[in-house]
């Protein structure tokens, strides 16, 4: 479990370079860092975010052991994979609609900066 986000983000990620015909050592900003960097979130906020969501992940995986079985837990924690996946490849397209915005918003922030400095 500890290795959960990690290892679903690399997966994610070359599931997604595979599926644009890209190398998958190809570099891009589809790592949930990045998106949420993107989103708006300081490095040291997604960082923390993520880290988070690792230890809520081991946390509750710890004591639905205890409480339900391992092989319940198991079960559970693979429903929860099935929907993060799900929400993380939803929001993908909408944060690749987003860097597109961000980036013609730079664009153009330098183009009038030319012309006002």
């Amino acid at each position: 479990t500890i290795l959960i986000v990690p290892t679903f983000d690399v997966s994610r990620v070359i599931f997604i370079r595979l599926i644009k015909k890209m190398s998958i050592s190809s570099p891009d900003r589809n790592h949930i860092h990045h998106i949420l960097i993107d989103a708006g979130l300081t490095h040291k906020k997604a960082s923390l975010l993520l880290g988070f969501v690792n230890i809520f992940l081991v946390g509750m995986m710890y004591f639905s052991i205890k409480l339900i079985g391992l092989y319940t837990s198991i079960s559970f924690l693979a429903l929860i994979l099935l929907l993060f996946i799900y929400l993380f490849f939803i929001m993908n397209r909408r944060f690749d609609a987003i860097r597109i915005r961000i980036k013609l918003r730079n664009k153009l922030s330098r183009f009038l900066s030319f012309f006002t400095s």
